[in-house]
């Protein structure tokens, strides 16, 4: 896997860490100060974005960590294959030509990196749509005047439909990525035992 995709993977989960981040950060000390601090950095965008991207790496790392640490405590994957229809649809994938023809051009390990290039956004977004949640409760309760029982029950149905959703996305990437990797394994198996095969009639034919 490239440099640059690794990047704006972290990237990417670090931009929806600044989401929640922010909204802390404007609970604590408001926004009225907001529009002021936008006067004031002007003429120092160029400076400010650079700090901007380098904090939202820093952001997505530690978030990247955190949700890798937690889904070891649980793998939705795991839980997905203990249905009968999920393992037959895992099985029936192993005679997909798909992966015999990536692992015969070499291409199989840039398949399988990318899978789990998802792998890594979905299971941090599904950790920061939880933080999210909490972050706008704590906003709308401490800042604003609509911290109503209606309002904070959408915020919070929302944010567990998209937590919810990421972890079953999570699970069937986690599938999806178990299934090709066995796949992968024994087509390379396979063709380093016809390959060892091969030499060894060469060498018995070989005068």
């Amino acid at each position: 896997m490239s440099t640059t995709s690794i990047l704006v993977e972290i990237l990417i989960i670090g931009i929806q860490a600044t989401v929640w981040l922010s909204l802390v950060v404007l609970s604590i000390f408001g926004y009225e100060w907001v529009p002021s601090a936008i006067t004031s950095a002007k003429g120092w965008e160029g400076m400010l974005s650079v700090f901007g991207l380098g904090l939202c790496y820093t952001l997505g790392i530690f978030v990247d960590r955190a949700a890798d640490c937690l889904m070891v405590l649980y793998h939705p994957g795991d839980t997905l294959l203990k249905s009968a229809w999920i393992r037959r649809h895992a099985n029936v994938a192993h005679s997909d030509m798909r992966m015999r023809i990536l692992c015969a051009q070499n291409k199989g390990a840039d398949f399988l990196e990318h899978i789990r290039s998802r792998i890594r956004i979905v299971r941090a977004t599904a950790l920061n749509g939880i933080l999210a949640s909490f972050a706008s409760i704590l906003f709308l309760a401490v800042r604003t005047s609509h911290a109503s029982p209606a309002i904070l029950s959408i915020v919070v149905a929302l944010g567990l439909l998209l937590s919810l959703a990421s972890v079953l996305c999570l699970g069937v990437l986690e599938v999806t990525y178990i299934t090709r990797l066995k796949q992968a394994k024994l087509f390379l198996s396979t063709e380093a035992g016809k390959n060892v095969a091969e030499e060894g009639k060469e060498q018995i034919t070989s005068p």
